[in-house]
């Protein structure tokens, strides 16, 4: 059973490295440490804005005039931060 798993172990971690040396080569601006900063530094920016915006959403919920439009709007956030921890996570496994 133990070699079961370390092979299995092998395979998943080639596999890995196998779609991180692919995928790096989508992204060759995250091998400039200083567009990485800026990068990074963008993404938390908008990310710490986005949660703000949630904030201040859940504090004027009883000012909405509708379930609808506040609906919307988490939508619209939900949409936002998840395309921050994207960028996040691609820049984090390139």
């Amino acid at each position: 059973m133990r070699a079961i798993l370390k092979e299995n172990n092998k395979l998943v971690q080639s596999y890995f490295m196998i779609n991180y040396y692919n995928y790096k080569d989508y992204f060759p601006l995250f091998d400039n440490p200083i567009i990485s900063a800026v990068l990074l530094f963008v993404v938390a920016i908008s990310t710490y804005t986005g949660k703000n915006k949630l904030v201040k959403l859940i504090k004027n919920q009883d000012k909405l005039k509708s379930l609808e439009k506040m609906r919307n709007q988490l939508i619209l956030f939900s949409l936002d931060y998840n395309y921050n921890m994207l960028t996040i996570l691609i820049y984090y496994f390139s």
